[in-house]
């Protein structure tokens, strides 16, 4: 018996005639289930040995980091905990799958708008060795309102074929595809073929989840950084960036994109004698709890400079 989609709950969410109650007894009948699995086919050459790449249970698919030169030599998932339809963790570690020539490089969704990818197209090239040239990714919204949009939101396009060396002398046998995933489900992981090079790629579909509950943020220990930032990157982005991964960060980053952008006029008290410190010399932060507590309109920079400077209020 087939599973049913995991979007009739959400489809229900949206039906104007239901009623909140049934809605909600409908919905809850259904969280208990378990969605299974949907495995693409690889869309490539038949060259190479076959893998499986699925993300960690709880995970979804934001893209992948590449080794690519002429066509793709090696890939790996990049996996993802959503914790809001746009906001997500920084990538998990995970295995390579390929050869070890090509530069590194990335082909992810926009991490701020649409940071799951959902469908992928795939061109492939060759004669004797038909392999991985080109990886377009259709992006979306974690969680249950994916609007499958029909345009490619990420890409990686390889040299075109050329005949240079002759090894793949021939017809170029150019073949693309493209692959989406079922209704209500997102990618979660990926499969394929790979040797020398990476020889084919499919998606592994899954439920769209959402992480509520969140006791820790970002990895411990793993060694491995997330992937770079888009150049221009400034301390109120990472600070904006923080406070949607709800990130214990955010605080102190808001404070200093705070004062990067405010000139500090003041750094004392307005309207009202300092108070006597037996002549020693107030500190940063005593002066921005001070003003905090009086209400001072130099509250604010002076609070930004304590944080600023590693201390704490």
């Amino acid at each position: 018996m087939p599973i049913p989609s995991p979007n009739l709950c959400s489809l229900a969410r949206r039906h104007w005639r239901l009623r909140a109650a049934i809605v909600a007894a409908f919905c809850a009948a259904l969280s208990g289930q378990a969605w299974a699995d949907q495995t693409l086919d690889a869309m490539g050459g038949p060259g190479g040995g076959a893998f499986t790449a699925r993300c960690p249970d709880g995970e979804l698919l934001a893209g992948f980091e590449l080794r690519a030169a002429d066509d793709v030599d090696a890939i790996r998932p990049l996996c993802v905990t959503a914790y809001g339809p746009n906001s997500t963790s920084a990538a998990s570690d995970s295995a390579w799958h390929g050869g070890d020539g090509g530069s590194p490089t990335y082909v992810t969704c926009p991490p701020r708008t649409s940071p799951i990818v959902t469908g992928m197209y795939v061109n492939f090239e060759g004669a004797r060795t038909v392999i991985i040239n080109s990886i377009h990714l259709f992006c979306d919204v974690a969680g249950d309102a994916q609007l499958a949009s029909p345009y490619t939101a990420a890409f990686f396009d390889g040299p075109a074929w050329s005949d240079d060396d002759g090894f793949f002398a021939g017809d170029p046998n150019f073949h693309g595809g493209t692959q989406r995933c079922p209704p209500g489900q997102v990618a979660v992981g990926m499969h394929g073929r790979s040797g020398v090079w990476v020889d084919a790629i499919g998606l592994i579909c899954g439920e769209s989840r959402l992480v509520t509950a969140v006791k820790s943020i970002g990895r411990v220990g793993t060694g491995t950084p997330p992937p770079p930032r888009p150049p221009g990157w400034t301390i109120c982005d990472s600070a904006r960036d923080a406070r949607e991964r709800n990130s214990p960060a955010a605080p102190n980053l808001e404070a200093q994109c705070a004062a990067s952008k405010t000139p500090v006029k003041s750094i004392g008290r307005v309207g009202k004698p300092t108070p006597d410190t037996g002549g020693v010399p107030m500190s940063l932060c005593d002066r921005a709890r001070d003003a905090r507590q009086r209400n001072s309109p130099a509250a604010p920079n002076l609070e930004a400079q304590c944080l600023a400077s590693g201390g704490k209020l």
